[in-house]
């Protein structure tokens, strides 16, 4: 269910953005200032307070009695309220779906980000009696991770802006091709 909403998210940007092809140039420019914007917030640099809005929710009762179906329910409902999913860097990840080719390429893209939320839960439903300590040491390195991923938007928001994203792209299948990866 948590990866579903995204996939869908995903999806659902990558066929708007196709839809809007012709204006390529426009939606990149755009997309790069926002995933600027973005970055900036998670450096702290600029305060974007709708990117903070926290929402609460309770569980209906009938959930209890779907047994293991509920855990899809809680995860979609997870996904869909869940606030740090919705900052800036879902709003990144969306803006890059949107610039793709597509609704399979956007919903790739959430998926694997839904892939790199949804591990470290699973990893800590899995070491549930170390958590705590775990919890305590990421928490502790939280500020950097987030300087990290700041850093990281702002670059491509930079590389969409001045439209060099592409050469990047090129350099990554390069890559990919040494590794053997292919395109059918």
């Amino acid at each position: 269910g948590f990866s579903l909403v995204f996939v869908i998210l995903g999806a659902f940007a990558g066929s708007v953005g196709f839809l809007f092809r012709q204006f390529d140039f426009a939606i990149a420019k755009i997309g790069g200032i926002l995933l600027i914007l973005f970055g900036l917030d998670l450096l702290g640099v600029i305060n974007i307070p709708l990117l903070k809005n926290q929402v609460g929710f309770l569980l209906p009762a009938w959930l209890n009695k779907l047994g293991l179906l509920r855990a899809f329910f809680i995860g979609t409902m997870f996904a869909v309220v869940w606030t740090p999913c919705v900052g800036a860097v879902l709003g990144g990840i969306l803006t890059l779906a949107a610039t793709t080719q597509g609704a399979v390429p956007g919903a790739a893209l959430l998926f694997v980000y839904s892939l790199g939320i949804s591990l470290p839960f699973l990893i800590f439903s899995l070491t549930i009696a170390r958590s705590r300590t775990l919890l305590i040491k990421i928490e502790a390195k939280l500020p950097v991770i987030l300087k990290i991923a700041g850093v990281f938007l702002v670059a491509i928001g930079i590389l969409l802006l001045t439209d060099t994203f592409k050469y990047l792209n090129s350099w990554i299948f390069e890559i990919f091709f040494r590794f053997g990866y292919q395109i059918r």
